[in-house]
């Protein structure tokens, strides 16, 4: 999204936008490959063998991986109302809120790759395609839409909005 949103914002704002988004991309990463990466083995091995302790399972992992990245989510953006003051840099003090919004999106996309687990497990691969095919096209349309009309909170909403479909579609 960062180059859709680049289309509709200056340099300027863009850069504010990517300051936020790297912080939560970062999260991210961090408890995908610490949380998610590796409950994936587990899950196969369960998937394989049946019953409801791969839906247990999964559900542990999604609660689990999203839970930590609320609690990361918070203390970042604690964090950057203590450090962003420092940056001699006026106009991203006036955007700390957006670091919520990417925080809920961050929220999301955990959740969305933790549930995608279940087709992973299951061999699936074509299912989580078409899932992230569907995020990227929603991500897109509502870049396009909202970037012109509402800026760098369009591409906040954007982002939330697409995890969230994401999501809904993966369980």
């Amino acid at each position: 999204d960062r180059y859709i949103v680049g289309l509709f914002l200056s340099a300027e704002v863009l850069g504010i936008y990517v300051l936020y988004w790297s912080i939560t991309n970062a999260l991210n990463n961090l408890i995908t490959i610490s949380v998610v990466q590796i409950k994936s083995g587990e899950l196969v091995k369960i998937a394989h063998h049946g019953g409801k302790s791969f839906n247990r399972s999964l559900l542990a992992t999604s609660i689990g991986s999203s839970a930590i990245a609320v609690g990361l989510g918070a203390l970042a953006t604690v964090m950057m109302y203590f450090v962003v003051p420092y940056l001699g840099r006026p106009e991203v003090v006036a955007y700390l809120p957006l670091m919520f919004l990417l925080c809920a999106g961050m929220v999301l996309r955990t959740l969305y790759e933790a549930a995608g687990n279940a087709f992973y497990a299951r061999g699936r691969d074509d299912l989580l395609f078409y899932t992230v095919l569907g995020v990227l096209v929603v991500a897109l349309g509502l870049n396009l839409w909202l970037d012109p009309r509402i800026g760098i909170w369009g591409a906040g909403f954007a982002l939330v909005a697409s995890y969230a479909v994401g999501v809904l579609t993966r369980i």
